[in-house]
């Protein structure tokens, strides 16, 4: 009995001694969460040795992050050491997560690029300004292919290479504006192409939108605009019968006067010729007659019928004082209508002058009443 309860006090301290877990306390330097865990159920190195099971000890998961990997043994606070260690990580990432991500200046645009990495830049005039132009940070950046070219692979190496001139903090500082730079530029760019993007879209939905208002106000303005042609359409000819009977009156009225002057004229001489031919043929067989008993003869006269009075010219009214003193007498240029009869009486005149003249003369003494011809007369 007393060597049975040694030897478990010897398993026991040899449980203790060898194995790692020598304290029930786990502390986890991550979370900072204390694990407890049942240290004589965990096998030892010599148990292990001694023919036992080749299975790992397992341990369990830490309450707080659930890993097993931040583990240390003993009651410990890892508080100070987390707190510097969370501040380095902060340190590093406002430091070296920025600048590595603002190496996106190797794919920037040459123009941009070349805008970005400028020390001065193109501001509005202080004229056209009340206030100054701003103050640029002056930057510095790698001409050569092979510096930029290490500078983007990893810029801490490069700052090693070159001695620290300029320092780390110096490059970071440089990177991030010049980045700075190229996405505000960038930004500038996108917005006016989006901005005139926006003015053609606009202006193309605007003038879509007005042709089919456009459209839809001619079709609901058709019926009126007809029924106003057709108003205009009759108004005008109204108008233009009015203008008919006003405006040449003058003219017509004094070319019919002159046209019935000469009708006139015409009918006259055609008189007197008819009568004239006739007293001569009546003469001429009284002539003969009194020639045949043995008579007197008495010389041939001719007695003029007395021209019959033109009748009188229609008086004009008193609107057109022009052709008041003579209707008669056209003090214009000849109308349409005297041009027109001018060569109609031109024609006619030509068509007689074709005829012969004894043809003529023999038309006017032949007598057509007494179916006789005169004789002697040639």
């Amino acid at each position: 009995m007393q060597r049975q309860w040694e030897d478990e006090i010897v398993q026991y301290l040899d449980k203790c001694s060898v194995s790692q877990y020598a304290t029930p306390y786990l502390t986890c330097c991550v979370c900072n969460c204390i694990n407890f865990i049942d240290v004589p159920s965990i096998r030892g190195l010599q148990s292990r040795a001694k023919g036992g099971s080749s299975v790992f000890e397992s341990l369990p998961p830490c309450c707080g992050c659930g890993r097993t990997r931040h583990l240390r043994t003993g009651a410990t606070s890892f508080h100070a050491e987390i707190a510097l260690e969370t501040q380095a990580v902060e340190d590093f990432q406002k430091k070296r997560v920025p600048a590595a991500i603002d190496m996106q200046v190797r794919n920037a645009h040459p123009l941009v690029y070349a805008y970005a990495t400028t020390t001065t830049t193109s501001t509005t005039s202080s004229s056209s300004s009340q206030q100054p132009p701003p103050v640029v940070e002056t930057v510095f950046w790698y001409d050569s292919a092979e510096e930029f070219g290490v500078f983007c692979w990893d810029y801490r190496e490069f700052v090693r290479r070159t001695g620290g001139r300029p320092p780390l903090w110096r490059v970071e500082a440089n990177v991030r504006e010049v980045t700075r730079r190229i996405l505000n530029r960038e930004y500038v760019l996108v917005t006016r192409l989006q901005a005139r993007w926006r003015g053609i879209t606009a202006r193309s939905s605007i003038y879509e939108l007005k042709k089919q208002v456009g459209w839809l106000r001619s079709l609901r303005h058709s019926p009126a605009i007809r029924i106003q042609r057709q108003l205009r359409t009759h108004q005008c000819r109204r108008r233009c019968k009015r203008l008919r009977r006003d405006v040449g009156r003058d003219v017509r009225m004094s070319d019919y006067a002159t046209l019935h002057q000469q009708r006139q004229q015409a009918e006259t001489k055609r008189y007197l010729q008819q009568t004239l031919m006739t007293k001569y043929r009546h003469h001429f067989q009284h002539t003969s007659a009194v020639k045949l008993l043995g008579g007197t003869v008495e010389p041939f006269q001719a007695f003029a019928r007395p021209v019959p009075a033109s009748p009188p010219a229609r008086v004009l009214p008193s609107s057109h004082p022009s052709n008041q003193s003579d209707p008669r007498i056209s003090t214009h240029a000849p109308s349409r209508f005297m041009r027109a009869k001018q060569k109609l009486d031109v024609a006619a005149s030509r068509k007689q002058r074709r005829s012969h003249f004894p043809d003529k003369l023999r038309a006017q003494v032949y007598d057509t009443s007494e179916h006789e011809r005169v004789e002697g007369l040639y």
